[in-house]
């Protein structure tokens, strides 16, 4: 069962802030990677008192926090507080313990403390720039998966006349050696593009890259823990709208494992009839070439049904092919659906199925090295 609580109002300006989960596992196959000695599991992300408002004077949050907009903070059980202006800029600072990584139990053993910057504007009409949105933060850190460093990040978004948006994200850090007068050279941990282009009413350019250089622990199965290497991600897509019944998209994209010297690219065109019964249903069909590790091809039909909030239905149907995963070629065909139902004024209903199965490979259910795989998932969801 997740719960979450959003701005519930506790009166005399204060709100409360609630995202947790609880989970009791009544049969779990072996081998279990994630708690294995724990049934019942219950998690935290979030429990705190707030007082905040657009008029300015000094707002605030006690508890187990989760930042607000502070980019790339650790949640912490502890307080953040600040002065904000009627205009929107706000700066403040945070500190506190770091909960257990692994639990979200409360822990003595870690803990942060830090600064932070945050700038909201928006521009008149006639003026070039539209929007404009900034956030920074300099922390020291302490945690079990990194140690003791010191980082900060910064963000920036921005709309530029109507056609163009752009958002920039960079995060730089050091890990302490020796007590907190020595520190390893600074490095640059992460770097993040994203621009959003309408030169034409019915032209759409979509461009973004990631780099990702911070070596993070992985559990990789029952004590086994893997260290992850920088990694690069680009991708770009061109979309034509000659009507409002058609689309004609290229996709591409690539990604790269900078440890392993790995890499996957992939290039291909999609149509979409979004209108094809009105706002009711639309239809999508693509083709991927994919090159790299595992080269291979990919095509793909979906489906997407609509009632406006009541009902959504996303259905699709794919096929693989991939080369240096197995003695031959192998071929896959996979099926998925997603629905969404407004079942009463304040009770959803979402199920997702999902299948996929070789053609030419392993088939036994269950059996060593099969080629099948499939699951349901079931949420019921209210919001009061």
């Amino acid at each position: 069962m997740d719960a979450l609580l959003r701005d519930f109002a506790l009166g005399a300006g204060f709100t409360l802030d609630v995202d947790l989960s609880a989970r009791k596992w009544s049969r779990q196959a072996g081998p279990v990677s994630f708690r294995p000695d724990d049934a019942t599991q219950l998690y935290v992300w979030e429990a705190s008192i707030s007082r905040r408002t657009d008029a300015g004077g000094p707002p605030f949050s006690v508890g187990r926090v989760r930042p607000y907009r502070v980019p790339g903070q650790v949640i912490l059980d502890g307080a953040q507080a600040g002065w904000r202006t009627e205009g929107g800029t706000e700066a403040g600072i945070f500190g506190g313990v770091v909960p257990d990584a692994v639990t979200l139990a409360p822990s003595l053993d870690h803990g942060t403390f830090g600064a932070y910057w945050i700038g909201q504007h928006s521009y008149a009409g006639d003026s070039s720039l539209r929007f404009l949105r900034h956030e920074a933060r300099i922390a020291f850190v302490n945690t079990a998966d990194l140690g003791q460093r010191v980082e900060g990040e910064a963000l920036v978004e921005a709309r530029i006349t109507r056609q163009v948006d752009f958002a920039f994200d960079v995060r730089g850090g050091g890990t302490i050696s020796g007590g907190l007068g020595s520190m390893d050279g600074m490095s640059l941990e992460a770097l993040r593009v994203d621009v959003s282009a309408r030169p034409l009413d019915s032209v759409n350019l979509i461009g973004s890259f990631r780099y990702d250089g911070l070596s993070i622990p992985e559990l990789d199965g029952p004590g086994r823990v893997l260290t992850s290497g920088a990694v690069r991600h680009a991708d770009f897509s061109a979309a034509w709208e000659p009507m409002d019944s058609l689309r004609l998209s290229v996709l591409s994209g690539l990604s790269a494992d900078l440890l392993s010297h790995t890499s996957r690219r992939w290039i291909g065109p999609e149509i979409a009839l979004p209108r094809l019964l009105g706002d009711s249903a639309g239809l999508s069909a693509g083709y991927f070439h994919e090159d790299g590790w595992a080269p291979g091809s990919s095509a793909w039909l979906q489906l997407l049904a609509r009632s406006r909030g009541v009902f959504q239905l996303v259905a699709r149907l794919s096929w693989f092919r991939t080369s240096g995963l197995a003695p031959a070629e192998l071929d896959e065909l996979g099926a998925s659906a997603a629905i969404q139902a407004q079942v009463a004024r304040y009770v959803a209903l979402r199920l997702s199925v999902f299948g996929r199965t070789t053609l030419n490979g392993q088939t036994t259910p269950f059996g060593p090295a099969t080629g099948q795989v499939a699951f349901v998932d079931a949420e019921i969801a209210g919001t009061f």
